[in-house]
């Protein structure tokens, strides 16, 4: 059994006139995101790992989940999580150490939430918001056997279920 959370980027910033991949988060996105990871934290759900998109405001909510959770070893940026798609999101997956049992994936609508949906089949993912969690277990036991529906939804937390 492994186990995949899937996360949306916290709120990010229009105020500078800055090409999309460099974009900040804005400070209610970093908050949310502090509260999120506390809210998994008090759960006992964390991963093994990180692995973000290397977009600024991807990486800034990366390093936020990670401080939150108590992860020692500093979020992976993985390019092919900006401006990708399904096909490339399961590659990173389907490439992770077998030496982890679980991984949480930093990235970006509308391709995460069309990740959630093709590993569940469920239609819950309609539109992941910013700093939303998707907590999916994978009936596979290595990495590389993952496949689209191969996972069901665990649970999908938002930051006002933090409240």
């Amino acid at each position: 059994m492994k186990r995949i959370y899937l996360v949306r980027h916290a709120k990010s910033s229009w105020k500078e006139a800055l090409p999309d991949h460099l974009r900040p988060l804005k400070k209610r996105g970093r908050k949310d995101a502090a509260k999120v990871g506390k809210y998994l934290q008090e759960r006992g759900f964390i991963p093994s790992i990180i692995v973000s998109s290397d977009a600024t405001r991807a990486m800034e909510t990366a390093k936020i989940l990670s401080e939150a959770l108590n992860i020692e070893e500093p979020p992976t940026l993985e390019a092919n999580l900006y401006e990708s798609g399904v096909k490339e999101y399961l590659k990173v997956i389907q490439e992770t150490s077998e030496d982890y049992d679980s991984i949480m994936l930093v990235g970006h609508n509308p391709i995460i939430t069309d990740t959630a949906l093709a590993l569940t089949g469920e239609k819950i993912y309609k539109w992941m918001k910013t700093s939303t969690v998707a907590i999916l277990d994978c009936s596979v036991e290595s990495w590389s056997e993952l496949s689209p529906r191969s996972c069901k939804s665990i649970s999908l937390i938002t930051p006002k279920d933090t409240l």
